[in-house]
């Protein structure tokens, strides 16, 4: 009998240690849950900020190269002008010599 009520202690002893170890188990469990929630919160929102900022560069980026390639087209169409009107004046220039040559 006395071995008995020894083994009925220890198992309410069990018992008891097991309870407290599963409530320590729980808590850290909703305290880790509740803490990968913030980080989880944490890296939704930094996630978000860096896309916002992504997206802000690739549009900078987008209108600059717009700019720059408006740009090279108007420099390209007054490079383009200015070689063709001096090619004009130069066929004018020799029609003009030329018509004078034979003339003479």
């Amino acid at each position: 009998m006395a071995n008995r009520i020894a083994a009925s202690e220890k198992y309410d002893a069990a018992c008891k240690n097991t309870r407290k170890k599963r409530e320590i188990a729980d808590k850290a469990k909703a305290d880790k849950a509740a803490k990968s929630q913030a980080e989880l919160a944490e890296a939704e929102k930094t996630e978000a900020d860096l896309k916002d900022a992504f997206f802000h560069i690739s549009d900078s980026l987008k209108a600059e190269f717009a700019r720059v390639e408006a740009d090279r087209t108007a420099d390209a169409r007054a490079a383009i002008t200015h070689v063709t009107n001096a090619q004009v004046k130069l066929a004018t220039d020799i029609g003009t010599i030329l018509e004078a040559h034979s003339k003479a």
